[in-house]
């Protein structure tokens, strides 16, 4: 979902009102699983990929003329990305790090340090705040969204049921993002405006006295 959220920030489409992503990339090519820095990486959530894409439909899962055609007939993805082994633009038009001057919603995104997508976040939040402003300057308009990071101990899972810790309820801060900004709640948007737009958990030393 993280990385949907950020494609569909770029895109933008006049109903979307609000964005969080957890766990996502910048960079399909060099920083998806894919080809991770440019070398081409197979394990079993790749192989697992091209299975499950040959299951039938829900909610019925019928074994009918639509299954068998997505079973035979599609190329699977793993050739896809193999036939690709470059950065071009097959992975330049789905990486939000070439779109960001049209990301203009807000946009909350959550990253643990024990993830590969560690610093996604951050790179989205300098990338977007640059172009936009680039934009602004350049067209008289184009002011950077609401932005906010969340930045923490965490693995390739929601803070709150990260094997490190310490853990939050991320779910409820989520939920009050999207309350906000989906009822036009000004005095909660107000609010969350005046938080730091960068929040940082760090583990403490332990104490040697």
């Amino acid at each position: 979902g993280g990385f949907n959220s950020l494609m569909l920030a770029a895109r933008a489409p006049p109903a979307l009102k609000a964005v969080v992503s957890l766990a996502a990339t910048e960079d399909m090519f060099y920083k998806d699983v894919h080809f991770m820095y440019g070398i081409p990486h197979f394990d079993e959530y790749i192989l697992s990929m091209d299975a499950e894409n040959a299951l039938p439909r829900t909610p019925d899962y019928n074994l009918d003329s639509a299954w068998l055609a997505d079973r035979f007939e599609q190329r699977p993805w793993t050739a896809v990305y193999l036939s690709e082994s470059g950065d071009s633009k097959f992975w330049r038009e789905h990486s939000p790090m070439h779109h960001y001057s049209e990301v203009s919603v807000p946009l909350l995104m959550v990253t643990g340090l024990y993830d590969l997508y560690k610093d996604f976040a951050l790179k989205v939040y300098e990338g977007v705040s640059l172009r936009r402003e680039k934009k602004e300057k350049e067209r008289g308009r184009g002011k950077s969204p609401m932005m906010k990071v969340i930045v923490g101990p965490y693995d390739h899972a929601f803070p709150d049921d990260s094997v490190y810790g310490p853990n939050f309820n991320a779910r409820a801060e989520m939920a009050r993002w999207f309350h906000a900004h989906l009822t036009n709640n000004q005095t909660m948007i107000a609010q969350i405006e005046k938080e730091p737009d960068v929040s940082l958990f760090v583990r403490g030393a332990p104490s040697t006295s």
